[in-house]
Order: C-alpha cells, then sequence, then structure tokens
C-alpha cells in the first residue's frame, strides 16, 4: 500500500504523471506491468500510490480519449475540469450580463 494512502492523504494526479506513465507504458512491448509501472513513477520522484489507483487512472483517461467521452467532472460546454471553473461557454463569461444590462439601459 503507498505510503500517502496508509497516512488516509489522497494526492492529485497531475499532467506531468500523467505523462511519465503514459511514456512509461509505451515502452512496455509484452503488456503493461501495473507493479514496473509504479516502482519507475516513485523512482522518479511522484507521491506514492496503490497499483490500483495507478491502473484505474490509466484506463480511465484511455477511454475518455479513445470515445471522446467527457468524465462527469468536465464541463459539458467547454470540457474544462469543473472544480473551480466558471465557463464563458462559447460567447463568454458575460454574454448574459451584457444583454441584461442593455435591457436596462434602454428603458
Amino acid at each position: 500500500m503507498g505510503a500517502n494512502r496508509e497516512q488516509g492523504v489522497r494526492v492529485r494526479f497531475t499532467g506531468n504523471e500523467d505523462r511519465a506513465r503514459n511514456e512509461i507504458i509505451a515502452e512496455m512491448t509484452k503488456g503493461i506491468k501495473w507493479n514496473e509501472v509504479l516502482k519507475q513513477l516513485e523512482a522518479l520522484g511522484f507521491p506514492a500510490r496503490t497499483i490500483k489507483s495507478v491502473r484505474n487512472r490509466h484506463l480511465r483517461l484511455r477511454v475518455e480519449a479513445k470515445l471522446g467521452v467527457q468524465g462527469k467532472n468536465r464541463c459539458k460546454v467547454c470540457g474544462a475540469w469543473q472544480r473551480g471553473h466558471v465557463c464563458g461557454g462559447i460567447k463568454g463569461p458575460d454574454a448574459g450580463v451584457s444583454a441584461t444590462a442593455a435591457a436596462i439601459s434602454n428603458e
């Protein structure tokens, strides 16, 4: 079990960790050995994780990329992660505000 999990702390995956994981997996020619992937990630200085968490992260991102499906935590308009996200959509963040302001000023 990873050190972070034993302490009850969850650490988010980073883009650098995802890229490193993808590079490690691309180098494997005879199937993916998740134990080896985990060891190499830890050797590169990434947080200790369980084999299941690394595998599930990889599979989830692979399915999203393959099917073009957005995950449940992504904005349906622009595709950005929803946490802390305020979407301006196609017209921008103030699209609804300007129309309302214009209607009030014309009265």
